[in-house]
């Protein structure tokens, strides 16, 4: 009878596999795992579009994400002025989009509320979304 055991564990970018098999002939000693690093292409993009800006009724940032499921817990969204907001546990699936309003309100998981009694974003405001390690991970001007 044959076993086979193949774990893969992805890593930011890098995906290690490990592979052994086993089989009833005990005249072979069993295979050991080798991990082998296998760098993936980044294929996941993450966009801000700004609208309402000014506008403290409809001021709100869309983020719109392509990729694997995405942890952004703890992450931060940075706007130039020192605004900034930090995301409570909040997961991204693939092809994702959401709103971050500047307002106050109940954030539901479409749509999230920052919680400021006064518009955030003006023209030449730069936001910035960054990791949990701090690494900028995408960023908008707020245009005209």
């Amino acid at each position: 009878m044959r076993k086979f055991l193949l774990v893969i564990l992805m890593i930011g970018a890098v995906v290690l596999m490990a592979a052994c098999g086993d089989s009833d002939n005990d005249d072979k000693p069993a295979a050991t795992p080798t991990l082998e690093p296998t760098p993936l292409p980044l294929q996941s993009t993450l966009i801000i579009t700004v609208e309402g800006a000014g506008d403290i009724a409809s001021e709100a940032l869309l983020i719109e994400y392509s990729g694997t499921l995405l942890d952004v817990s703890g992450w931060q969204i940075v706007g130039s002025a020192g605004q900034t907001f930090t995301f409570p546990y909040y997961r991204l699936f693939p092809n994702a989009s959401f709103s971050i309003f500047s307002r106050e309100g109940k954030s539901v998981p479409a749509a999230l509320y920052w919680g400021s009694s006064e518009a955030l974003w003006s023209a030449g405001s730069t936001i910035t979304i960054l990791d949990a390690a701090g690494q900028p991970q995408a960023a908008v001007v707020v245009g005209e």
